[in-house]
């Protein structure tokens, strides 16, 4: 007798519960991962806003603009990002109501509505430029 549902399928099925399960759960769960997110981009953008303006060092003016370029490089598609997830921080964020069954398809869309994976793409290109930033302010050290 068939039940049309192979043992991959039933797998596969399994795993879509536990993971929707971890999503919704308040500790780790999507809210957990968008205020850990998005507080490490708040900071970030916190962190470069000196770097934006460096008129107090006496560098090159080329070397000042390459730091510059590459701090907006960063700063930009930040807040852009920020500024798209926005719409969560009702749902997830810090003074959102907690609770595994509040906010379900806030939390469901952050997992698995893609918004995820462009923070993941984000962190990406935010990494290139970091990698070159560090470089250069190396070189301010040495």
């Amino acid at each position: 007798m068939s039940f049309g549902w192979s043992v991959g399928d039933l797998v596969a099925a399994i795993k879509l519960l536990t993971e929707v399960a971890a999503t919704l759960d308040d500790v780790g769960g999507a809210s957990s991962e968008y205020q850990e997110s998005a507080r490490f981009l708040r900071s970030l953008i916190h962190t470069l806003e000196p770097l934006r303006n460096l008129d107090n060092i006496n560098i090159s003016v080329s070397y000042k603009e390459e730091i510059c370029s590459e701090v907006e490089s960063i700063r930009v598609p930040v807040e852009d990002f920020l500024s798209f997830i926005k719409k969560y921080e009702a749902g997830l964020g810090a003074q959102a109501p907690t609770g595994r069954h509040r906010n379900i398809r806030q939390k469901l869309q952050w997992h698995f509505g893609g918004d995820l994976k462009k923070l993941e793409k984000l962190q990406v290109r935010i990494e290139r430029h970091m990698t070159t930033l560090d470089a250069l302010l190396q070189r301010l050290i040495m």
